[in-house]
């Protein structure tokens, strides 16, 4: 799937099977909830997967997904951020849903108090910026049931234009409501999308039943946001978002013309948390410390930075070979490694021996344990991310004991994100 983000085709392929392709029943709304803490990339591949959906989605669909700080504000400031948001594919649908919020601001205004506090909704440039807003400020309207049935009113007569223009069937059409950092809006906003504007919505059986994603630094449960739906769910799928792979991040650091020498550096100081290395990349003087850092160690050591990680990969291995190394370090970075380790086979502690056209490398049990030591102290996160490959590799030969076979596995699925549970699900029967 196309992204622009690293390492997250695992989680856009997850929210378009969960989202897209598995709706839920015709009276009951699917959600899906994905939860992590600050920075690791929720808003960022939320966006993504509405930009990847609009391109690829081939059904007519309308996309919401509304400003995270309108959700702070009040339930009708957070309603026309909802219908100015809303994207639509195919392209023959854009032009109805950019008119969506227009339409309800004017209708807004009709129904308005007087002494509402609601001026400047919006500035000119189309971003929030709002000043004392209003919890809700239509007449006679304290819980946001009127303003749900105006939402209601302008998404059917988009419907029905629609429908009458492009031929295709109402049933056909899918909204999907996106809600970032839910657990931050008003609770005025969250009881009246759980209570009010879903509830609406699944009342009016000419309109799609909505599908929902939303995203916070929790699950629904223990950040409390379940009570907030009134309304039976059909299934709630949540996935927390990890870090982002070592590998991952060597692709992001090579595409900005940065050192992937840097990259134990960089995942030591930020864990793979993707707001942390995106701020390291942004800040020159960081990275100008850690070049230094990096120059300064090279010269107290006979060998280099690279070579010293290969070392830690050979050491990790119960014998050294290239499958072994092309799991560890990547196919490319693994030929260069073993070819340096054979020669460096008159070296104390290191042993070659030569069986037919697939040589091994050994390394003295002195030799491991000096290494692993220096290695798993100075970095353990690279030390983890070794061990973690080297269980995954461990059972994918149980499983797969033909080395030819496992090189087809390759390519034919992506080893990464490295999943035990893929892995006991394809070869379960020992197949």
């Amino acid at each position: 799937m196309k992204t622009s983000l690293y390492g997250r085709e695992h989680e856009l392929g997850w929210l378009h099977n969960r989202v897209l392709r598995l709706p839920g029943g015709r009276n009951l709304p699917a959600l899906t909830s994905l939860y992590g803490p600050p920075g690791i990339g929720k808003t960022a591949l939320l966006g993504s997967f509405v930009a990847n959906s609009l391109e690829r989605q081939m059904s007519p669909t309308v996309f919401f997904q509304p400003d995270a700080t309108a959700g702070m504000f009040g339930v009708e400031l957070f309603a026309e951020s909802m219908f100015r948001s809303a994207l639509a594919t195919p392209s023959a649908w854009n032009m109805a849903a950019a008119r969506l919020g227009e339409q309800l601001a004017q209708r807004l205004a009709a129904l308005r108090r007087g002494d509402a506090p609601v001026a400047a909704a919006y500035s000119p440039q189309g971003t929030i910026a709002v000043s004392n807003a209003g919890e809700m400020a239509v007449v006679g309207d304290p819980r946001g049931h009127q303003l749900g049935e105006l939402c209601l009113e302008i998404l059917h007569s988009m419907v029905e234009r629609l429908v009458q223009e492009t031929g295709s069937p109402s049933r056909s059409l899918s909204f999907i409501f996106c809600f970032d950092e839910f657990a931050d809006y008003s609770p005025s906003v969250k009881r009246w999308l759980g209570t009010v504007l879903i509830q609406a919505l699944l009342r009016a059986k000419e309109l799609p039943v909505p599908r929902i994603l939303l995203t916070g630094r929790e699950s629904m449960e223990s950040a409390g946001q379940t009570d907030y739906w009134e309304v039976p769910l059909s299934r709630i799928d949540e996935s927390e978002l990890l870090p982002i792979s070592r590998s991952a991040c060597i692709r992001w650091l090579t595409d900005q013309k940065i050192d992937p020498d840097l990259i134990d550096e960089v995942m030591e100081q930020t864990k793979g948390v993707p707001g942390r290395i995106r701020e390291l990349i942004e800040d020159g003087t960081m990275l100008s410390a850690m070049e230094e850092k990096m120059a300064k160690e090279e010269s107290g050591f006979a060998i280099s930075v690279r070579q010293r990680r290969w070392l830690h990969a050979a050491a990790v291995l119960e014998y050294v070979d290239k499958e072994g190394l092309s799991i560890l370090l990547g196919e490319r970075e693994a030929q260069a490694a073993f070819q340096w380790l054979r020669e460096q086979a008159e070296s104390e502690g290191i042993t070659v021996v030569d069986r037919s056209e697939l040589p091994q490398i050994f390394l003295s049990a002195a030799l491991k344990r000096k290494i692993l030591a220096e290695s798993s102290n100075r970095y353990p996160d690279r030390h983890k991310d070794f061990q973690t490959k080297i269980a995954v590799q461990q059972h994918l030969q149980e499983k797969v004991p033909s080395l030819k076979h496992r090189e087809y596995l390759k390519h034919l699925i992506a080893i990464e994100p490295f999943d035990l549970a893929m892995i006991e699900k394809i070869y379960g029967d020992g197949e």
